[in-house]
């Protein structure tokens, strides 16, 4: 089951097998079977709204969340999520009403999954698991933060990491896609992947760091984004209800993305990373049991919820508000460590934002409170009088 954008060639072929279509022959005197008018396939495809069809904003893999917290298990559409469930619901087993005993079960039981990583602190393990219960809730939350999954080395383990949170939000293998660095290409891009409506988009084994694309930024933290795709003459939105995770060695997400992006640190603290014994294959036993490993995530958010959703005191996370309430607080609640920690150090540690902040101080320096133009600094900067010189020039230096 998935999204599809029609165009001419599709629509045509679909309204054939609808409806049948006939024109009359004057020679014959009789009515023969005909194609779709062209006109008749114009007009539905110009029209933006339809009384007829119904809206959908995500298909779900597994039971979802209504706005009001109930457990939707029954597969197909839901008018009061306005979600398309595409499951099989023997598979899953939530308990109704469940209490934070079982909720602290069904988190023993994923934390075993994912026992055989070598975390560097507990936070990138609370990260891990923030990831998991993203992913089976994926298609109930408006947004969510982008998990990125860095590594020391090769073989460490980050793509099966991303792969097991990948696999709590869908069955299907994930798109996997390079991450460009042209914002142009970008979006074209991650419009192409977002209109068939995948589940998870996966950047793995990235070899620099993220750049901040607009389109990326407003991915993560925008419902639905506009935009044209090629091969169509029309503006197409796309939901943007899907899983981002992101794997590297020793990069990761920068600029506006570090506030958009929960980063997992791995370290095997060995030299030969892919040479480590491990217990078991947690990609394996995830496939193998799958629906009673989303159904432990599906019931710590429902605990939480049927606990009266007790807050614990933390700093605001935002543009991720629902996915803070649905999931950051019940870990909390469990005892785990804050898994948006990481958003202050990464902030701190962006190279981008250094750069600017020593920039604008030095500016402070030279101009005080006085406007200036870049082009005068430039020249300010070229008889010595600039202490950051170099920084203006990469700022804007190529732009004349």
């Amino acid at each position: 089951t998935r999204m599809q954008v029609q165009n001419e060639a599709a629509l045509t072929r679909q309204l054939s097998e609808a409806s049948h279509f006939e024109r009359y022959d004057k020679r014959s005197q009789q009515w023969e079977p005909d194609d779709v008018p062209k006109r008749h396939v114009e007009i539905v495809l110009g029209t933006n709204a339809h009384k007829s069809l119904k809206t959908v904003r995500g298909l779900a893999r597994q039971p979802h969340f209504r706005s009001n917290r109930t457990l939707c298990d029954v597969p197909h559409y839901d008018s009061a999520s306005q979600i398309y469930g595409a499951f099989q619901p023997g598979e899953f087993s939530v308990p109704s009403k469940p209490t934070r005993q079982d909720a602290e079960a069904a988190l023993a039981k994923l934390k075993h999954l994912i026992s055989g990583f070598r975390f560097v602190a507990e936070r990138d393990r609370a990260v891990a698991l923030a990831g998991m219960l993203t992913g089976a809730i994926r298609s109930s939350l408006p947004t969510a933060p982008l998990f990125h999954t860095r590594a020391t080395q090769a073989g460490s383990g980050k793509t099966t990491l991303a792969k097991l949170q990948a696999a709590f939000c869908s069955p299907d293998v994930p798109q996997t896609a390079t991450y460009s660095t042209d914002p142009i290409e970008a979006a074209k891009q991650i419009l192409a992947l977002l209109a068939s409506g995948p589940s998870v988009i996966n950047y793995d084994n990235l070899t620099a760091d993220m750049k901040d694309h607009p389109v990326m930024c407003s991915m993560l933290t925008e419902e639905r984004i506009q935009g044209r795709i090629l091969g169509f003459t029309k503006t197409v939105t796309c939901s943007t209800r899907v899983l981002v995770l992101s794997s590297g060695n020793n990069v990761a997400p920068i600029g506006d993305l570090t506030r958009r992006s929960l980063v997992c640190d791995i370290n095997p603290k060995t030299e030969h990373a892919f040479q480590i014994r491990y217990d078991f294959d947690p990609l394996e036993v995830m496939r193998e049991n799958r629906g009673a490993f989303v159904s432990a995530a599906l019931t710590i958010v429902l605990a939480h919820h049927a606990a009266g959703k007790p807050q614990t005191t933390c700093q605001p996370f935002g543009s991720f508000e629902a996915w803070s309430d649905m999931v950051r607080q019940p870990l909390l609640w469990l005892g785990l460590p804050d898994p948006t920690g990481c958003v202050i150090e990464a902030d701190e540690d962006d190279p981008e934002l250094s750069q600017l902040t020593e920039l604008v101080h030095a500016w402070r320096e030279c101009f005080g409170s006085v406007p200036a133009l870049a082009s005068t600094a430039c020249d300010v900067a070229e008889r010595g009088q600039f202490t950051r010189k170099e920084d203006l020039a990469d700022v804007c230096g190529d732009r004349g």
